[in-house]
């Protein structure tokens, strides 16, 4: 589904056929997209791409192969569980981008907060065969994005790297990232 001009996608439960995993693609342009049920809740969709959007939500949850949003303007608010067997992609674009879980059990996941803010408020989660080995990339592109990861206890993971982190401060210590004390790592 693509709109050039200013429309409003309103979406209900979105499945794929039985047996066949079937992609979905919508670009809205300068308008809204709104999920108002489960997509792929029945049965998972194959890809999703959502390439330009101003506003986009998901009241629901959302499982498919993979996943590639990217936004432009606007916010994005993802109110519902995102799992995929494959990868999964966020760019948010000028305003919020808030998330609930994310999990992919075959794919690595790349967040990325362009000139936004990006607001982690679940477990974000990637394994193959239970074994975590997959990658999850935070990346505030811009002195202006940030990256709020809100925790009401420890943040624990394997390898933890920091680029860009120099001047990011935990909110729980206000120290800088990188020497938080709040963050436990594997070696």
């Amino acid at each position: 589904v693509s709109q050039s001009r200013y429309w409003r996608m309103t979406l209900g439960a979105i499945d794929s056929d039985a047996g066949t995993a079937r992609a979905l693609t919508l670009v809205a342009g300068t308008g809204d997209i709104t999920f108002t049920d489960a997509v792929g809740g029945g049965t998972r969709l194959g890809a999703i791409a959502i390439t330009s959007a101003r506003n986009t939500t998901f009241t629901s949850s959302v499982s498919a192969a993979s996943l590639v949003y990217t936004s432009s303007t606007g916010t994005a608010l993802i109110n519902g569980v995102i799992s995929a067997t494959g990868d999964i992609t966020i760019v948010g674009g000028t305003g919020t981008t808030t998330t609930a879980s994310i999990t992919s059990t075959g794919g690595n996941i790349g967040i990325t907060a362009t000139t936004g803010t990006l607001s982690l408020g679940g477990t974000v989660v990637t394994s193959v065969g239970g074994v975590g080995t997959g990658t999850v990339t935070l990346d505030a592109q811009a002195a202006a994005g940030s990256i709020n990861i809100l925790a009401a206890g420890d943040i624990t993971s394997g390898k933890m790297g920091f680029s860009r982190s120099r001047n990011t401060k935990c909110r729980t210590c206000g120290r800088r990232l990188y020497k938080c004390q709040s963050i436990v790592t594997g070696k």
